[in-house]
């Protein structure tokens, strides 16, 4: 399952790998904002925040869409949010041109192994105000959808299932109708046989030519990473690896130019980071794979440039920044790195980075989709300069 729980962004210098003395990272004013973050995305613009609360079985607005303020990171809430999207939301997917937004659901008091399926809800954004409009659903028929995932090509989604009416979990492409944000059934790929319920995660790389899929094989129990060539609406075995032999699959990641993919591994407080071949979809490691982190290690993120990689700890208040090493893609924690949260008994189970780079948005709270729950969810938002910055605009001066 995809579990989002923070946001992290940052400026950073345009060499790769090198990272001048951190100016700091501070919590923003305003924050904590007491809304749901068992999910988060930011829109293509940066101008949106979708949060997902899937803490409270009976929830009836689960979904949250909040203005930012792209320099100061200050939340506001959008017109009509929260609203429901007729069960409890597992993921959500922006297109490619911030027009849709895709939600993956499950029925009210439904787990994983109840097979029922909820549906996909498309919804149309208004660019002014953020509003949400329904304008589309589909539900498979054979199984409970997870995580979805909008093809940077345009045009397809892509929504992983979990098998839970037929032998295999696996991967649909949908088309979709960029005027009417209609879905229609284009393929299936099945998974092996020994693919648990539990896949993990699922992206695409930036040219939207390859779909990574992250997943646990039943018997002996191990994490693996499918690489799927994305060809004339079909997905296609180009290479399967395994990160880490016998950890739990958290989350994985592309990097922005599309050469590297990192992968949480939970159980075992580590991330594995691994170069594709983009023609073999073969990923040797880089020097020193896996890499320790804080515990549980649940989602992680590359920064824009793709010179950081943030990853938030499910267990703990904490999150770590590591510097991602140019040429030979190995992490080295920055200074200051764990930073930690004044939220007390909180976890995080996401994180990702704003597209301009310079805000963190960081979740927190109850992260059991299945279970009802009062706990509050937080979404914090911190300022996270790695560079000369004294107009605080957010933006690196020269120095």
């Amino acid at each position: 399952m995809r579990r989002i729980g923070s946001l992290l962004a940052m400026v950073i210098v345009a060499t790769l790998g090198v990272v001048t003395p951190a100016a700091g990272i501070r919590e923003l004013p305003g924050s904590p904002y007491r809304i749901g973050s068992s999910g988060l995305v930011f829109s293509p613009d940066g101008r949106w925040l979708v949060t997902l609360d899937s803490s409270a079985d009976g929830d009836a607005t689960p979904l949250w869409v909040m203005s930012v303020n792209t320099k100061t990171g200050e939340l506001h809430r959008a017109r009509g949010a929260p609203l429901g999207v007729g069960g409890i939301p597992q993921s959500a997917a922006f297109s490619r041109d911030g027009r849709m937004l895709a939600v993956s659901t499950i029925p009210a008091g439904c787990c994983s192994h109840a097979g029922a399926s909820g549906p996909i809800v498309v919804f149309s954004v208004n660019s002014r105000t953020g509003a949400l409009h329904q304008v589309s659903s589909w539900s498979d028929p054979i199984a409970l959808v997870d995580t979805v995932a909008f093809s940077p090509r345009g045009g397809l989604l892509a929504a992983e299932d979990d098998g839970s009416r037929t032998a295999n979990a696996g991967v649909t492409l949908l088309t979709v109708n960029r005027r009417t944000g209609a879905l229609r059934y284009a393929s299936r790929w099945a998974g092996p046989s020994n693919m648990g319920e539990d896949q993990g995660d699922m992206t695409f790389n930036p040219s939207g030519s390859l779909l990574a899929l992250l997943f646990e094989r039943i018997g002996p129990y191990d994490q693996s990473v499918e690489i799927l060539s994305v060809n004339h609406r079909t997905l296609t075995p180009l290479a399967h690896d395994h990160p880490q032999p016998g950890a739990i699959p958290g989350e994985l990641a592309f990097s922005p130019d599309g050469s590297l993919i990192a992968t949480t591994n939970t159980d075992l407080n580590t991330v594995s980071v691994l170069r594709l071949d983009q023609a073999t979809g073969a990923l040797p490691p880089v020097p020193g794979s896996p890499f320790d982190t804080g515990v549980t290690p649940e989602s992680l993120a590359f920064s824009p440039d793709g010179g950081l990689l943030a990853v938030a700890d499910a267990d703990g208040p904490d999150f770590s920044v590591f510097s991602v090493i140019s040429g030979t893609g190995s992490l080295h924690p920055i200074p200051g790195s764990p930073f930690g949260s004044r939220i007390p008994d909180a976890g995080a189970n996401a994180v990702a980075f704003s597209p301009r780079g310079n805000l963190l948005a960081y979740g927190t709270g109850f992260e059991d989709p299945y279970a009802a729950d009062d706990t509050a969810q937080d979404v914090q938002v911190f300022s996270a300069v790695f560079c000369d910055d004294p107009d605080h605009d957010g933006d690196c001066d020269p120095s």
